[in-house]
């Protein structure tokens, strides 16, 4: 059973304008998107996603920032194995909790097997195969995906050594 609150966070009423990473940006517009078509929400909140991991790698990791801004950057969960082993014990924590993703982690972090599963719907989606969901499926996606790009920008701020909007909405959001 994941673990959220029932309405979207709505990180753009939590967050000045010129703080907000990008990822939040394209999140809102993935809600806004939903009101027309489920797949366009669900792959513009992919993309928020891949946003928010790769802004994060290239802050954490030091010397990653060439990674990331390659035209053939790894593979979002393999860029989420990497942020796993580079955060702190509480973050990684959530990351690999299986209740809240809903997945068993097996070798890898539960957030990296849940985002894996994503992201080959993405492509089958993007490279015109149907898939069929539900728009409640998605409605679900978009809120594990707010929570994850809550947890990479904490992750930041974490290890920038700044307290700034992402700890409260990271307190707000999870259920203890």
């Amino acid at each position: 059973m994941t673990r959220w609150k029932r309405e979207s966070i709505d990180l753009s009423r939590h967050i000045p304008e010129a703080r907000a990473p990008f990822s939040s940006a394209l999140l809102g517009e993935a809600w806004q998107a939903l009101e027309n078509s489920d797949r366009s929400a669900f792959v513009i909140a992919h993309i928020a996603i891949e946003a928010a991991t790769k802004e994060c790698v290239a802050s954490i990791i030091p010397g990653a920032r060439h990674i990331v801004d390659g035209v053939q950057a790894p593979h979002l969960p393999n860029l989420l194995e990497m942020l796993y082993e580079n955060i702190d014990e509480d973050l990684a924590s959530r990351l690999g909790d299986e209740a809240v993703w809903g997945c068993n982690s097996g070798e890898f972090c539960a957030a990296s097997r849940w985002v894996r599963k994503r992201a080959n719907l993405r492509n089958k989606i993007v490279h015109g195969h149907d898939e069929l969901f539900t728009a409640d499926e998605v409605v679900n996606w978009l809120k594990l995906y707010e929570q994850l790009i809550t947890l990479l920008w904490l992750a930041r701020e974490r290890h920038e050594g700044s307290s700034g909007p992402a700890q409260k909405l990271f307190d707000d959001s999870w259920a203890t």
